[in-house]
């Protein structure tokens, strides 16, 4: 992509839903044109404020935000329970917490990971002594309604809940105006970390995973909840190779919208989106997480997703109107019989997916039956 700045750019907009869909679709496919035609690509920002989509000054500040040009805010030194938490500008983990800072009972021992919601850490529970992991909501988005809204409910519905393949939420707080989330430390890496390292993963090793996903996303939906952000980061894989699914940060219940996700806004990851998410969350069902799991195992199984243009919403488009690929046209030793699971998964119509998510593990389960030859290594 000519321009580094405008997938980051696409990612935040279509985070927080300030420009509609169809102009960013219409300006992907007009820097798309100029490219194919040999002239000069046109910056993002630039086709948006010329379309009428956002003004400049909305622009700008939408911008900063997006590239983390706004300065961190300093907190007041004290403290009611242990260190205040340390602030580095500039760094990752600005506004966060490190390693020796305390939360409630909790004191943190490592940084984990970090997400668009803000840091997972490792910690110690100062009473029982269990290691546990900590989410902690940072930057603009502890400071935004909506990110605290949203933060809350993950907390409420991930302690609500009660299945071998979610991650577990213990319990959730504040402490020094921090919103933080307590949940199960999962020791093993993520799936992305897992494809990181190892590129495609062997067949069973894909079933199996996509399996255990899809019946912690039957149990879900039997809940009235659509995920609506599965991808390879957000399934965990411990010791004993069982995968987990984990961030409900984006989460729906069905019929009972939140405050935090009624809107049309699109929210997920553009890379994994299925069609009639990207046109609105309010069109995402739960056939819309078969899809985000079709594309995942299309990634597992081949090594790379099936759209890989840098541009978040060329992704976006891509997803909107070119099918899925054979995973046999990437990577030709794929079995037929693991496929024509990821084909069935993601259709563009959800009519033609699976009907449910017990469907879909039903039929990765069968493809673990010793009688098959899944590829092994």
């Amino acid at each position: 992509m000519e321009h580094r700045e405008d997938a980051i750019l696409c990612q935040h907009l279509l985070r927080t839903g300030a420009v509609p869909v169809a102009h960013l679709v219409a300006s992907a496919e007009a820097q798309r044109a100029a490219r194919a035609a040999g002239q000069p690509v046109p910056r993002l920002e630039e086709l948006l404020v010329a379309r009428g989509a956002i003004d400049r000054e909305r622009l700008e500040a939408v911008r900063r935000a997006a590239l983390g040009l706004v300065a961190p805010r300093r907190r007041r030194a004290g403290s009611s329970s242990g260190r205040r938490p340390r602030v580095e500008e500039g760094g990752p983990d600005a506004d966060g917490v490190g390693p020796g800072d305390r939360l409630g009972h909790f004191e943190v021992t490592a940084r984990v990971a970090r997400g668009s919601m803000g840091a997972v850490l490792a910690a110690r529970c100062l009473r029982t002594g269990e290691r546990v992991a900590l989410k902690v909501l940072a930057g603009d988005r502890a400071r935004s309604d909506v990110g605290a809204r949203r933060f809350v409910q993950e907390s409420q519905l991930a302690c609500s809940l009660r299945h071998e393949g979610l991650v577990r939420g213990l319990a959730f707080g504040v402490d020094q105006g921090r919103r933080y989330f307590v949940m199960e430390l999962v020791d093993g890496p993520s799936l992305r970390g897992r494809l990181k390292d190892a590129g495609a993963l062997p067949e069973r090793e894909v079933a199996l995973a996509g399996a255990q996903v899809a019946r912690a996303l039957a149990y879900l939906h039997g809940e009235g909840i659509v995920h609506r952000d599965v991808k390879p980061a957000n399934i965990l894989i411990d010791c004993d190779g069982r995968a987990k699914l984990c961030d409900l940060g984006l989460a729906r219940e069905l019929d009972l919208p939140s405050e935090a996700t009624a809107s049309g806004d699109t929210l997920g990851t553009p890379r994994y989106m299925a069609p009639e998410q990207a046109r609105g969350a309010k069109e995402a069902g739960p056939s819309s997480d078969l899809y985000s799991l079709g594309v995942t195992l299309f990634h597992a199984a081949t090594g790379r997703p099936p759209f890989t243009e840098d541009s978040g919403v060329v992704v976006l488009s891509r997803h909107l109107f070119d099918e899925v690929p054979d995973p046999r046209a990437v990577r030709a030793t794929i079995s037929p019989d693991l496929a024509a699971v990821i084909w069935k998964l993601t259709r563009k119509e959800p009519a033609r997916r699976y009907a449910t998510a017990a469907e879909a593990a039903l039929a990765l389960e069968a493809l673990l039956a010793p009688t098959r030859r899944l590829q092994a290594a």
